[in-house]
């Protein structure tokens, strides 16, 4: 029977310290072989900081080439939907049911075990081992315990050299143009250079050849007038002129796809739907629009929510978010009754300009009998309640 451990993890991106963790563990402990399997979408992290499974899964690849103990799966990769570890587990096991598997974990992980879905049918599929990575000894044997007599689980310690490397560090280094050498393996740094992972940068002369192809004529014009509407907004209440051109440009990106195809989006984003949402098909293609967004050019998440509630806004929404949402409803081209006021009263007061465009939201729906969005009652309000 071969003994593998298994390093998952979002990878987002993989570093030196997660290999130095995997050759640790590998060589204490025997093993013949260590499994890296990236998570497709995480239940426990926002996507909207993540890089895109395929370019995740790439990366492990790229770092771990040079071992021939290391192996990369992208089993939770191609799966659709949050990924949880009892599947992979399940699918491991009966893909190789001769292998004794050793999951490796953190002490962070280590501390939210008791929150992992089917955790009490966990031992059936794999023992842990826990790494100490700056963590108290103490802490980490107590828990230990516990989940031993709690989950009858088979968990092993072992202690390994402190690295003071994370993803989050290497991210914001990034993000600011710092270097990342000798954090990441070489092949990693070029290709998170080449694809322009984790940066601020964005090429927008691609992101509008995107929309101008994913878009009708008149929805492509309809971006265009939104996005000069958004940058005269943005220089008016002091924010990024440029974030605020690309999310307008971006906001309808999902518009023309057939509710089937948003509804495939749907499934493998894992999007959850309330059941006003379910009822109102002509909303989703901002939820959708939103990933592919982030999928396809790695936008911030101001970006991200900005698309993602440009159609029925929410609470507590940034500026962007306003601003995205606001031009959207007076671009040039809009003429119903009413937008002359809210035109001029946007660059006047941006939150009663809101309201007063939640109000004609509101009438109109009404008066067609069609579902009001608890999304939309809830800006609206909360917009009331901040001006009493």
């Amino acid at each position: 029977m071969l003994s593998v451990g298994i390093m998952g993890g979002t990878f987002n991106p993989i570093h030196n310290g997660h290999l130095i963790i995997a050759n640790e563990v590998l060589n204490q402990m025997n093993l013949d072989k260590i499994f890296f399997i990236p998570v497709g979408r995480p239940p426990h992290k926002n996507i909207s900081d993540i890089a895109s499974a395929q370019d995740r899964f790439n990366m492990v690849k790229l770092a771990i080439n040079d071992n021939k103990k290391f192996e990369a799966l992208d089993i939770e990769v191609k799966r659709t939907g949050f990924t949880y570890t009892i599947d992979t587990l399940k699918t491991l096991n009966k893909l190789y049911g001769n292998y004794k598997f050793f999951f490796i974990i953190g002490y962070d992980t280590l501390k939210e075990l008791h929150t992992w879905k089917q955790i009490d049918e966990i031992h059936n599929y794999c023992s842990f081992v826990v790494v100490n990575r700056n963590s108290e000894k103490d802490d980490i044997l107590d828990l230990i315990t516990n989940y031993r007599k709690k989950y009858n689980l088979d968990i092993r310690f072992i202690s390994i050299p402190n690295i003071d490397i994370s993803s989050s560090v290497i991210r914001n280094k990034l993000k600011n143009q710092k270097s990342i050498q000798y954090y990441v393996p070489s092949e990693v740094e070029k290709y998170i250079y080449a694809n322009n992972l984790y940066s601020n940068k964005i090429n927008k002369e691609e992101i509008i050849n995107f929309v101008k192809q994913s878009l009708d004529e008149k929805r492509y014009r309809h971006s265009i007038n939104v996005s000069k509407m958004a940058v005269k907004l943005a220089q008016k209440y002091n924010i990024d002129k440029e974030k605020a051109e690309i999310a307008s440009i971006l906001h309808d990106n999902a518009k023309n796809l057939s509710l089937d195809v948003i509804m495939g989006y749907i499934k493998d984003y894992g999007i959850m739907l309330n059941e006003i949402d379910k009822k109102s098909p002509q909303i989703l293609h901002s939820y959708v629009g939103a990933y592919i967004a982030k999928d396809r050019f790695n936008v911030d998440s101001d970006i991200f929510n900005a698309i993602y509630y440009h159609t029925v806004g929410r609470k507590d929404m940034s500026i962007l978010e306003k601003i995205i949402y606001i031009a959207d409803i007076i671009e040039e081209d809009r003429n119903f009754d009413g937008v002359d006021e809210i035109r001029k009263l946007s660059f006047e007061n941006l939150d009663l300009a809101i309201i007063k465009s939640c109000d004609s939201t509101i009438k109109y729906l009404l008066e067609r009998g069609l579902l009001i969005h608890p999304n939309t009652v809830e800006l609206r309000n909360s917009l009331l309640d901040m001006g009493e």
